[in-house]
């Protein structure tokens, strides 16, 4: 092998096609859909650079001969053809979409053509956290300064829910950061959490702290809860109570208290989930005139101008809800495939939830329920839950490997 070629071998083509979101994230805050380049933004152009370090990097690596399994193609066909199907509806309905879409079935080639490490993908998807955590420091800094849109001046920033921000840091909003929505951010600072405590050392404390510094600013409940349950999963598999002798009453028990815990909070706090279920009755009602193919975003927009039959007026452009807002857009189909690759990953996880210690199911878990409350991915683009997918999905095969890299 040359010597080029032999020195590129030594690095890890994942960690550019992870940190594909965050920079894309990050150059989308600094200067919002500004034409940088040939038409294009910071987002797309930053997107496109790490597809092209990872593409380079990839080229050198050595096939792992290790095949991928049978529910792992099916999960990546699943999610090539939800992407295809996604993609194709948009264009139908007359919206155009950027240019990074098409960064998905690019990513998910290198990936089945040659199989990463379990070393790789931890190292990758360390990398991606250490990502966030410096881009939401960066943006809180730099905003706070006037380099950049100020993420405590978002769109629904609103009051801050937590008194003792203004009395001792002046903070009387809540803070979208460069994620565009204090309904994004939240989630992020909730994946943070949780993945932190899947990890070991200094990696743990600073991904953690990161994570609740997110959470904190953002000041999402329903994330927050997404959060807990994930961590109730690494608590009831974690190593300690897999040496318990009554290990099956303290899982239960876990369970049970974390299902009765937001049963209370909902019927005695909080019955609407911050006016939620109103949100979601209406798009129900949407979802009937096109249960099939969708009504598009250019349906859900005409209803939002008009109001609905009823008199009832749409508030939000998406349905706060993963799986409602698909059925809206793009009809029962696209549900049916996010529902099978959830499955995928569910079994995969599941089945690994002794050798991993609940890590790769506790993130499921998350990424379940946090998308129950917002509408915080789709699979036209290569987003920050997507590699989480594609990461829970791929690493348990061989986790006992790498574990101690975190």
């Amino acid at each position: 092998m040359p010597f080029g070629e032999r020195v590129l071998s030594k690095f890890n083509y994942v960690v550019p096609l992870f940190l594909i979101p965050v920079v894309a994230t990050f150059g989308l805050a600094v200067a919002p859909n500004e034409p940088v380049f040939f038409g294009r933004d910071w987002g797309i152009i930053g997107a496109f650079a790490m597809a092209f370090i990872a593409f380079v990097l990839w080229l050198p690596y050595k096939k792992n001969q290790e095949p991928w399994s049978g529910m792992q193609l099916s999960f990546f066909t699943l999610l090539v053809t939800s992407w295809l199907f996604q993609s194709v509806s948009t264009h139908l309905d007359g919206r155009t979409y950027n240019i990074s879409a098409f960064l998905v079935p690019a990513a998910i080639f290198l990936f089945v053509i040659k199989r990463p490490n379990s070393k790789m993908l931890r190292q990758a998807f360390i990398w991606s956290l250490y990502g966030l955590v410096i881009i939401s420091a960066l943006a809180l800094v730099l905003g706070s300064s006037g380099l950049i849109p100020n993420g405590f001046e978002g769109p629904d920033s609103g009051w801050s829910r937590l008194p003792i921000l203004g009395d001792l840091f002046n903070i009387s909003t809540r803070w979208a950061g460069p994620f565009g929505s204090v309904n994004y951010a939240a989630p992020i600072g909730a994946l943070l959490l949780v993945a932190g405590f899947t990890l070991k050392g200094i990696n743990r404390v600073v991904i953690v702290a990161g994570g609740l510094g997110v959470l904190t600013l953002s000041q999402g409940r329903t994330s927050a809860f997404a959060a807990l349950f994930a961590l109730a999963v690494l608590f009831a598999y974690s190593e300690r109570v897999q040496k318990l002798k009554y290990k099956m009453p303290i899982r239960l028990g876990a369970g049970l208290f974390m299902f009765s815990s937001l049963i209370v909070y909902i019927a005695v706090l909080d019955p609407t989930l911050n006016g939620r279920t109103p949100i979601w009755s209406n798009f129900l009602r949407l979802f009937v005139e096109d249960p099939l193919f969708g009504i598009g975003t250019s349906g859900l927009e005409g209803y939002i101008a008009a109001g609905l039959p009823s008199s009832e007026v749409i508030l939000y452009s998406h349905g706060h809800n993963v799986l409602i807002d698909m059925a809206v857009r793009y009809g029962i189909f696209l549900v049916i495939l996010t529902i099978a690759a959830l499955t995928i990953a569910a079994i995969i996880s599941w089945r690994a939830r002794r050798r991993d210690s609940g890590e790769t199911l506790a993130l499921l878990v998350f990424l379940i329920m946090a998308g129950l409350a917002e509408s915080i991915y789709s699979w036209q683009y290569l987003s920050v839950y997507t590699v989480v997918m594609v990461y829970l999905v791929t690493v348990p095969d061989r986790i006992s490997v790498q574990k101690n890299l975190g």
